[in-house]
């Protein structure tokens, strides 16, 4: 590839493959001829030309194996021509995240990627976060640039298929038109760990966000990825740049909100072996190509990458020489090194490769800091870990000894004697036992490794607590640290002086009598908050400036110490925190009240929810954990409704409008029905299905309640409107039953409340044979209203189970709250009638009749 701004163009690996063929012919005596294919293009093109120029060097020129190309989309294209043509192809640039999970169907098997793997960063991420027990995150990446595309949703991917995580806040953005603010202030109410994958620059811009928003002082952990240091991804390690934040707040917020952040990065190659290979670089980029690499430039991964790929070609041919193989079988020489791992002299280095073809790279985590710099420093570090070196307490150096954490501190020492008497001394400090005395547990003396292993504080040290403005100390929590190391008392002579009690005085009574240099960061406070001491012994090992001085040296009179430091040991400790706890009681109370406010609350709102999903004396019995067995009903009124000619109304509208229609209808239908002992059962498509007389028996009033409720939503039918048609006039058809009916609680999942029984498929029948705008309801109902017949149109029979009964047409334009007369227009024909169960009587129809008459209406 060629092209200024891309890391990988041919200028710059151009040299390192030349290194690599001559290399090849003068160590592993395989001599390759080099074929360059060059493109100008970027990923989302590359993947398509690739096959083109791949196809070009096998079939024109007989090219038997690749290196390249160099992007993983292309490696993704390219791979699969190669699989078919069965001919290995090595890359330098480029990942097949998914290739391990379809490896029985793999269509990559002869493509082998040097670089690194996103499965392998997302490995190491993941032992991170459970090493450290975090397993709230948020995943904010970058969709406009390839790299940090493919690694969020991977890392999504990874997160959600892992129990141990709950399930990710993943958040891709386009760098143009993302509102980052509004992005952090939402994950933050999700997460405390914040995986970001973005440019350099808009990282800092990130980070200098999360401090406006206060998530700056230690609450959130932001993680991100540096391949390594580039102007193509930007400079992670670089605080600021003048070129953004040309003002002192803003350096110093992001200065401040780095400290929280982890960096991960591919491991970068060090030492003379390495910087004679860079030069040998710098050489052949200038003499035969023009370039001269910028000054970090060679600590690109992926140009030693490209490197290593024809390395490992020469050693895959040179292997299936020796082994009497046919070199010619490209399948075979493509993974000969799979799941192996083979030798790069040049480079002093050993290169491993897993059962996938991919390489199993290091990765190096950089807790970022403040850079060294002689401009004064706004404040430091609040938190220093067990470490000799400036980190937090989070990333403090531990391990496992035992199946316990311990505190690992590595000491500038080359070499320790372990003569007798070091010996004895490592054997005091092993029987130390103090609850003010941090535990020895042991010693590494590997030259070059020389360390020492003490008990774990969670807490971190006394300069932790003390520069932490998180943490706020009255002098009683004070007092209590330091009585923890000496005790004050007060003698006839000397109100002030200080009497060696606790921990000191348990040091400098032991046969050990070394506690080196007593200071915050020696003193360490454990999960109870106990100050513990650690930093003594043995004389050995320690360097002369951190001697233990003698006990009598402090002994300290100084007038600096006033009579308040001695009568705060009046003050009882135990009834501070007696009082504390009393505090923290009345406190805890009033938590638990407003807490069971909330609970109650959200319970009401459940129950709500449940009742209405369900008669409200079953929603009980379930919750009581009782069984609800089948009931029957013997008395019961049945209602079905259904919209008039719906197939057609639903053709003419959209899937939405059709959604809107049916929920603007049953919602005010649900509306009506409140006004009456029934109980909805269920709505199935344009179907609304009502009953009455269970679960709750109301006698024979069932049919008079269901009667009323169906006249009742007629009134409403004629007044509603379709929003998408409000010129279409909408019709129903209703069909009434009352008989018995068998009532139970059917199913586990979304568990509903069915009626079964001749009654309702009657009603339905009922139902599906009538007309627009009309009730009917069978004998069984009308016996049960006792009312006088109405006046009938005479309906077919429709053959209903268990057998026909006789019909009656209740018109639409009569209402039982007040008593309307005219013409009822039903399909076309005229219904008139009297009803209204007693409330209407004879003269009401003779009225009724003698206005229509006198309309000419016959």
């Amino acid at each position: 590839m060629t092209n200024d701004d891309f890391p990988v163009d041919l200028r710059r690996i151009g040299p390192a493959v030349d290194m690599a063929i001559e290399d090849s012919n003068n160590t592993f005596s395989v001599e390759f001829d080099k074929h360059v294919s060059n493109y100008s293009v970027f990923c989302h093109k590359a993947k398509y030309l690739a096959l083109g120029f791949l196809a070009d060097l096998y079939y024109r020129e007989n090219v038997s194996a690749f290196v390249g190309p160099a992007c993983s989309d292309a490696v993704k294209s390219a791979g699969r021509l190669a699989e078919y043509l069965r001919v290995p192809m090595v890359s330098g640039l480029g990942d097949l995240a998914l290739r391990q999970q379809y490896p029985i169907d793999d269509m990559y098997n002869t493509t082998t990627v040097l670089s690194y793997n996103i499965e392998k960063l997302s490995v190491s991420l993941v032992s991170i976060l459970k090493h450290y027990q975090w397993r709230h995150t948020a995943i904010l990446y970058d969709v406009d640039e390839v790299f940090f595309e493919r690694i969020g949703a991977n890392l999504v991917l990874d997160f959600r298929s892992d129990p141990y995580f709950e399930r990710p806040f993943d958040i891709p953005y386009r760098r143009d038109t993302a509102d980052l603010q509004k992005l952090l202030e939402d994950a933050s109410r999700h997460a405390r760990v914040f995986i970001i994958l973005a440019q350099a620059k808009q990282f800092r811009m990130i980070m200098w966000l999360a401090y406006t928003l206060g998530m700056a002082e230690g609450d959130y952990v932001f993680i991100t990825f540096e391949l390594f240091p580039s102007d193509w991804w930007g400079r992670y390690k670089e605080f600021t740049s003048e070129t953004i934040y040309n003002d002192a707040e803003k350096n110093y917020g992001v200065k401040k909100a780095y400290r929280s952040v982890l960096l991960l990065n591919l491991m970068q190659q060090a030492g003379p072996v390495f910087e004679k290979f860079k030069q040998e670089l710098k050489d052949r980029a200038i003499r035969d190509y023009g370039y001269t690499y910028q000054e970090d430039e060679l600590d690109n991964y992926f140009i030693r990458a490209f490197y290593e790929s024809v390395i490992y070609l020469a050693v895959a041919y040179n292997k299936t020489l020796e082994e009497g193989s046919d070199v010619n079988d490209g399948y075979s020489v493509a993974r000969k090194l799979w799941n192996n791992s083979f030798e790069v002299p040049a480079l002093n280095e050993t290169v491993a490769i897993d059962e996938y073809g991919n390489r199993i790279a290091d990765i190096d985590v950089v807790y970022l800091d403040d850079p060294e710099t002689t401009v004064p420093t706004f404040k430091t570090d609040y938190a220093v870990s067990l470490s000799s070196e400036n980190r937090t307490q989070i990333f403090a150096v531990v391990g496992t000894y035992n199946g316990n954490l311990v505190a690992v501190k590595k000491l500038m020492l080359n070499h320790v004697e372990l003569n007798k008497h070091n010996l004895m001394e490592l054997n005091q400090m092993l029987l130390l036992r103090h609850n003010n005395v941090a535990a020895f547990v042991g010693a590494c003396v590997d030259p070059g490794h020389i360390s020492v292993l003490m008990e774990y504080c969670p807490r971190g040290s006394l300069e932790d607590i003390l520069e932490n403005d998180s943490i706020e100390l009255d002098w009683t929590f004070k007092y209590s640290l330091i009585n923890d190391v000496i005790s004050v008392s007060k003698s006839q002579k000397q109100l002030h002086t200080i009497i060696y009690n606790t921990g000191m005085t348990y040091i400098h009574s032991s046969d050990l009598k070394y506690h080196g240099r007593l200071k915050s960061s020696s003193c360490v406070v454990d999960g109870r908050f106990l100050l513990k001491i650690r930093g003594y012994g043995p004389k050995s090992m320690l360097s002369a400036e951190n001697q233990a001085v003698s006990k009598a040296s402090l002994n300290h009179n100084s007038e600096q110490f006033q009579n308040s430091f001695y009568l705060a040991k009046n003050n009882n400790i135990m009834d501070n925190l007696i009082r504390r706890m009393e505090q923290y009681a009345n406190n805890l109370e009033s938590v638990v009240e407003e807490r069971t406010k909330a609970y109650i609350e959200e319970k009401r709102r459940a129950e709500t929810l449940l009742y209405r999903m369900l008669p409200k004396s079953v929603a009980e019995s379930l919750q009581n954990g009782k069984d609800i067995d089948p009931e029957v009903f013997e008395s019961v009124t049945i209602y079905f409704s259904d919209i008039v000619g719906f197939t057609a109304l639903a053709a003419q509208s959209s899937p939405l409008e059709v959604v809107t229609l049916l929920n603007d209808l049953y919602t005010c239908f649900d509306a009506t029905i409140n006004n009456f002992d029934v109980y909805k059962v269920e709505t199935i498509g344009d179907s609304y299905m009502v009953a009455s007389g269970l679960p709750k028996r109301n006698g024979t009033l069932h049919a008079k309640h269901i009667a009323d409720m169906a006249l009742a939503i007629l009134k409403e039918v004629f007044a509603f409107k379709i929003r998408h048609l409000p010129e279409e006039n909408l019709k129903v058809r209703i069909g009434l039953h009352s008989g018995t009916v068998v009532a139970g609680v059917v199913g586990l999942t979304m568990p509903r409340y069915c009626l079964f029984g001749d009654t309702v498929n009657t009603a339905s029948r009922m139902e599906s044979s009538g007309e627009g705008l009309q009730n009917r309801d069978k004998t069984g109902t009308k016996a049960i209203k006792k009312k006088p017949p109405p006046h009938k149109k005479a309906t077919p029979d429709i053959g209903v189970r268990p057998g026909a009964q006789e019909e009656s047409a209740s018109p639409a334009c009569m209402q039982h709250t007040s008593l309307q007369f005219g013409r009822c227009v039903t399909s076309g024909y005229f219904h008139f009638g009297r009803y209204m169960y007693g409330r209407m009587v004879q003269m009401v129809y003779d009225r009724i009749s003698t206005t229509i008459l006198d309309n000419g209406t016959s």
